[in-house]
């Protein structure tokens, strides 16, 4: 689901909810590697993800940010933002664990499972407050 779409990136929510919020910022055009794209490109991603991250700080009052570009498994540059909770979080009736909690995030099966009534949800709360 498109949180936003601007000239070199689209915020998306990422669609494994194991960790409320996290969202994925997917440059438009194709590009394999983070240090070829152009100043530009590298000056909005800074600029989505640090307001990306101070509306999901506010909204879901998460701990702390893993900031993640692996390529592994879409070697498309894309920049995912994974929001960490020292404690459980509720949502729309539905309560979010950081079962890793210090330690490296692991997506779970159990992040894919949410209605998409809840990512529609999600969505518009990051939406309604994003200040760009």
């Amino acid at each position: 689901l498109d949180i936003l779409v601007t000239r070199y990136w689209t915020v998306r929510l990422h669609v494994n909810q194991t960790y409320l919020a996290s969202c994925v910022i997917v440059l438009n055009r194709h590009l394999e590697d983070l240090f070829d794209m152009t100043l530009g490109e590298r000056d909005e991603l800074f600029h989505l993800t640090k307001t990306l991250r101070d509306t999901l700080k506010k909204q879901f009052k998460p701990k702390l940010f893993n900031y993640v570009s692996l390529g592994n498994v879409i070697n498309h540059l894309h920049l995912q933002v994974i929001p960490r909770y020292d404690q459980n979080v509720e949502f729309d009736n539905l309560m979010f664990q950081d079962k890793n909690w210090g330690k490296n995030f692991t997506l779970t099966e159990e992040g894919n499972l949410i209605p998409h009534t809840v990512k529609v949800k999600i969505v518009k709360v990051i939406k309604d407050n994003l200040l760009i």
